[in-house]
């Protein structure tokens, strides 16, 4: 009997860039107007080619966790989300239901419909 090694990756389901779209289009919702990627880019504070080619996976952040709690900074928005960490059922929430931290997202992961929330 011999033992086989199975090799595993971790592949989010969804991608840093579907959850940087999301942002975007719950910030936009929160301010009551759409941002396109242009506009959101200045709000962040980054080249709008830079945040195009995140927001489309071609090229992630390199330094992916200074640039999301940046992103906290500037949104008011958790970075457990852009980091793929599960919002729910925490040990302060109930089960399904966005943890009181976290005030945005919270009508996405109430609509399975949703890219992100699938």
């Amino acid at each position: 009997m011999t033992d086989t090694v199975v090799q595993m990756r971790w592949r989010p389901s969804i991608t840093f860039g579907a959850r940087l779209r999301a942002l975007r289009l719950d910030y936009g919702h929160r301010q009551g107007r759409k941002f396109s990627q242009e506009e959101f880019a200045q709000v962040l504070g980054l080249k709008p080619s830079t945040y195009s080619a995140w927001e489309t996976d071609r090229n992630p952040p390199t330094h992916l966790h200074a640039v999301v709690a940046d992103i906290e900074e500037r949104t008011g928005c958790e970075r457990g989300f852009l980091l793929g960490i599960d919002l729910t059922d925490g040990p302060d929430t109930t089960p399904g239901q966005a943890s009181p931290r976290n005030t945005c997202f919270a009508d996405i992961i109430a609509f399975p419909g949703h890219p992100v929330a699938a």
